[in-house]
């Protein structure tokens, strides 16, 4: 069969509490460059900043790139806030890209399978799709949005 999706690594980090938000408003950051950039607040004072992704080959090599991309959020977050963060945690994961940056929705042709495949960093916003389409499906509704994220495309 053909290859539904890439796997990509993902790097990020977790600041230790700062003594005040930098973002008083609140916000959410996503850079849309290559590689992105996302950062945000937490509840308890701490900055999160994301992105550097890279090519999957081993969870031994992604571990050992965690420092170096680490390093890189670091800077690059520094820089955006005009000082120093101390990092409290820096973790990586691995998740799946499609090539067209959608999810694949809808029954198998030629079968009674249902699938629900959310792929990338919008897995959680296709899911919510994904309930809402397969069970107007099972209903025997119209679903005419499920040709955008049919298996077969």
């Amino acid at each position: 069969g053909r290859r539904l999706a890439s796997l990509k690594n993902s790097y990020a980090l977790a600041s230790e509490p700062l003594p005040q938000d930098p973002w008083p408003e609140g916000c959410l950051i996503w850079e849309t460059a290559r590689p992105y950039l996302y950062a945000r607040t937490t509840a308890d004072g701490r900055v999160i900043v994301g992105g550097e992704d890279d090519d999957f080959h081993s969870p031994a090599r992604r571990t050992r790139a965690l420092e170096r991309k680490q390093q890189r959020l670091e800077r690059k977050i520094n820089k955006l806030l005009g000082q120093e963060l101390e990092t409290a945690f820096a973790w990586a994961g691995t998740f799946g890209e499609t090539k067209d940056g959608l999810a694949y929705i809808g029954p198998q042709p030629g079968s009674r399978l249902l699938f629900a495949l959310g792929y990338g960093g919008n897995g959680i916003t296709y899911s919510v799709q994904a309930a809402r389409l397969l069970t107007a499906h099972v209903l025997g509704e119209p679903t005419p949005d499920l040709d955008i994220f049919r298996l077969d495309r």
